[in-house]
């Protein structure tokens, strides 16, 4: 019986101890949290500045690493001011997803400042991810988004523009591939353009998009096949005549290419067509 009641009074001990090892025995309301809040980043600085608003509607979603790995464990949307927050978590490792952020949006630049109040998302609105201590309220985890891109004028034109208006060339001399021509020696090429030799059919789209840029229209979706036709013209038809067939595995390599710029040239991507 004594060693029963040493035992009972061990028991009784511990509980003891824990019931004043928690937070809750001193008065403390441990909630461990997670938040902050979407907003328009209206000057396109990364950073949250006073009177830039927030975003309402944008779906937050929380991913907790398990023993079984990452798995999605909570979900909030934010308010009208653009804030959310999760409560009541356990310690451990998070990241946090955001989405449905308004048609044409995109997000800012990440981890621009102030971690306070710089945006924490990639291109794909995820987060780093987080080590969230218990007891801990860490209200530093936002989401800057920006408009749509805006595009540029005058607007595009294609290669019978740029061939029958030389006085609009804003240059007098243009690279192609790895080889730098006069004004004189590219309208020369892209008069002569014919299916029999598909290199001089690239070289007239690569002009007319590189002239179509530097006269101020947007590049951001053709910037990397005006790349990569300038990598084909290299490998093919540089310095030129390329003499490329139709028919020809090379020129299987760089049709989709010039299609890209064809329909750049005609505005179809990234600025509307030339009046």
């Amino acid at each position: 019986m004594k060693l029963h009641g040493v035992a009972l009074q061990s028991i009784g001990l511990a509980l003891l101890l824990g019931v004043l090892a928690s937070p809750a025995a001193f008065g403390f309301n441990c909630n461990t949290r997670l938040g902050d809040c979407v907003w328009y980043d209206n000057n396109q600085n990364g950073v949250q500045d006073p009177d830039e608003p927030g975003v309402p509607g944008v779906t937050v979603s929380l991913y907790h690493r398990s023993a079984w790995g990452w798995e999605q464990v909570a979900s909030r949307t934010t308010d009208a001011s653009g804030r959310y927050l999760f409560e009541s978590l356990d310690a451990g490792e998070y990241y946090l997803e955001f989405s449905n952020i308004p048609a044409g949006h995109r997000w800012t630049h990440k981890n621009a400042g102030n971690p306070s109040l710089d945006s924490d998302v990639d291109a794909d609105g995820i987060t780093d991810v987080i080590m969230l201590g218990y007891c801990q309220a860490d209200l530093t985890w936002d989401a800057g988004i920006l408009d749509p891109p805006q595009f540029s004028n005058p607007g595009c034109g294609t290669p019978g523009y740029w061939k029958n208006h030389p006085e609009a060339w804003p240059v007098d001399a243009i690279t192609i591939g790895s080889t730098t021509y006069t004004k004189a020696q590219a309208l020369a090429i892209m008069k002569g353009a014919s299916n029999k030799d598909m290199s001089t059919v690239m070289f007239a789209h690569l002009v007319s998009a590189k002239l179509n840029v530097l006269i101020g229209n947007s590049d951001q979706v053709i910037g990397p096949y005006i790349v990569a036709g300038d990598a084909w013209m290299s490998k093919y038809a540089s310095p030129m005549p390329g003499k490329i067939r139709a028919n020809s595995a090379a020129w299987a390599e760089g049709e989709p290419i010039k299609n890209m710029l064809d329909a750049y040239n005609n505005g179809l991507l990234d600025a509307p067509h030339r009046d």
